[in-house]
């Protein structure tokens, strides 16, 4: 009976830790999937972004082109004011 026990035994041990080893596999497929779904997000928000930012470089660039035309509509100004214009 005790050989029955011994022989039982390692093949027992060896069912557990491939069983051991399925669920570990099975648990990491699942946030696996998360990750690759999280960084399909991040790169969708990342596109968006860049656009924006794209956008917003566009605007700053056509108000500091207003802000010197501006500029030099008051120095045109200032210059009739004071008689020194044509």
């Amino acid at each position: 009976m005790l050989e029955l026990v011994n022989a039982w035994g390692p093949l027992l041990q060896s069912v557990v830790v491939v069983g051991s080893v399925i669920g570990f596999v099975y648990s990491m497929k699942s946030e696996i999937l998360t990750i690759k779904t999280d960084l399909s997000n991040l790169k969708d928000a990342q596109k968006t972004l860049n656009e924006a930012f794209t956008q917003l470089g566009r605007i700053l660039t056509q108000v500091a082109v207003q802000d010197s035309r501006l500029n030099m509509f008051e120095k045109r100004l200032d210059e009739l004011i004071h008689g020194q214009g044509t």
